[in-house]
């Protein structure tokens, strides 16, 4: 039985992994100046989101220094909550980072690639006549 069971689920995987579409889609102008916009809204949500709790682990830290000449006898200050805020308001903006670099090669994807159609001179029956050709046109700057 055991056997049975799993030579149906490696059956399962393989056959579906077999029936995946493998075609690697190239984005148009309009999709990679789309994805770079959502990027960039997210980058600046992660960024906001992040100094906000960057701020609210500074507003509950508890200091535990004085500022005078004579040392503060030590006590324990409990600065639990005031981590637990700036360990994910840190991640936050190391992730909008990310966003943000994403954006910009998006962007910069989008500069670069064009679909368009082009007039071309086609011979037809001792004639030349203008038909359209689809073409890409890639921009490289050194």
């Amino acid at each position: 039985m055991r056997k049975i069971f799993f030579s149906l689920l490696f059956l399962l995987i393989c056959s579906n992994t077999i029936g995946q579409d493998t075609t690697n889609a190239m984005l148009s102008k309009e999709g990679y100046l789309k994805k770079s916009k959502g990027q960039k809204v997210t980058a600046w949500i992660l960024l906001g989101v992040g100094s906000g709790l960057i701020a609210g682990s500074v507003a509950t830290h508890k200091q535990t220094t004085s500022f005078t000449f004579f040392p503060a006898p030590y006590t324990k200050r409990d600065n639990l909550l005031s981590t637990l805020l700036s360990v994910p308001g840190y991640a936050a903006i190391i992730g909008s980072i990310v966003y943000f670099e994403s954006s910009r090669a998006n962007k910069k994807k989008a500069a670069t690639r064009s679909f368009n159609n082009q007039q071309i001179l086609f011979p037809v029956n001792r004639a030349m006549v203008m038909k359209t050709q689809h073409s890409l046109t890639l921009r490289i700057k050194f």
